[in-house]
């Protein structure tokens, strides 16, 4: 715990940053490394798989109302290079109570936190952001998100805005505009997230990207399945993207499989793998990714052996 507070401390006096000594300061970080070989490359190649550290923390207000902060940085194993850029990672604050909860900053818009049915993420068979949210649906943006009160018991919904521009006038606008909406009501989830416009190219040049996707989740006989429908427009060329997935653990292991067929990235994958946990932090992963170009057929095979730890 100490050790954990003098790191705090330390990349508080680096960053400039001050915080209020009755405020509570967590670091936390992600270490996900990996060894793949990949059809047709004669060595074998190892990989930082968007490795991070940061620190978060809240305030008591009273009443039933609390501040929070957040702020993280990719941190890679591989060159040992801190990221500085904000637009790659999250870094907003806020104030929650039973008014529901807003976060100003590089946040998550909703559609990105609605999820998806991927298993593999931060790994080389990772699909957001490639075959499934992407074209920047799926990046920090400049902005504000609300998540209302619960209303009902299982249901959690927010709605955010973001600047329509990138650089320094970061301007919020109502052309930027995402919503998601979740219920889960014991094996059952089902949810639903929408989003408009996007702050990729510049001075509204893309305020007319959308794209709407529909999630659900059961489990069953102890094995969870999901499945995710999204549709993206891109400058007016619209795109279906399925994905299925299941993973069924069996004591420290857990089996997954993914499928995808993304008309976005002209992309059919498979991929089916093995975590193994070595502790409540800490795991291996083994996975065989496929992925077949929808045009040409070609086939391009990766077997990927990861470290996750996180702290």
């Amino acid at each position: 715990m100490m050790k954990k507070s003098l790191i705090a401390l330390a990349v508080m006096a680096a960053s400039g940053a001050a915080f209020a000594a009755t405020s509570n300061v967590d670091v936390y970080g992600q270490v996900r490394l990996s060894v793949d070989s990949v059809d047709g490359a004669a060595d074998l190649r190892m990989a930082d798989r968007v490795s991070r550290i940061g620190i978060q923390g809240k305030e008591d207000l009273g009443g039933g109302m609390s501040a929070f902060y957040h702020w993280e940085r990719t941190l890679s194993f591989a060159t040992g290079v801190l990221q500085t850029d904000v637009a790659g990672r999250l870094a907003y604050g806020g104030i929650e109570g039973g008014f529901g909860k807003i976060a100003a900053g590089n946040v998550y818009l909703p559609y990105k936190t609605a999820g998806s049915a991927s298993l593999f993420e931060d790994t080389a068979a990772d699909v957001v952001g490639t075959l499934i949210g992407g074209n920047n649906f799926d990046k920090p943006a400049i902005g504000v998100v609300y998540t209302l009160p619960k209303l009902v018991d299982g249901l959690s919904i927010a709605v955010g805005t973001a600047s329509d521009t990138v650089g320094t006038n970061q301007e919020l606008s109502t052309d930027v505009m995402s919503y998601s909406a979740q219920y889960t009501n014991g094996p059952l989830s089902v949810g639903v997230a929408m989003q408009e416009g996007t702050n990729a190219g510049g001075d509204n040049t893309s305020i007319t990207d959308k794209a709407t996707k529909y999630n659900v989740g059961y489990n069953v006989a102890g094995v969870a399945l999901k499945a995710t429908m999204e549709k993206v427009t891109v400058s007016g060329a619209a795109k279906d993207n399925v994905a299925l997935s299941a993973a069924y653990p069996m004591g420290a292991i857990t089996l997954a499989g993914v499928y995808v067929d993304s008309e976005q990235a002209n992309t059919e994958r498979y991929t089916v793998g093995a975590v193994y946990s070595l502790s409540k932090r800490t795991n291996v992963a083994v996975a065989y990714n496929n992925d077949t170009n929808k045009t040409t057929s070609a086939d391009t095979g990766t077997i990927t052996v990861q470290l996750n730890h996180s702290f």
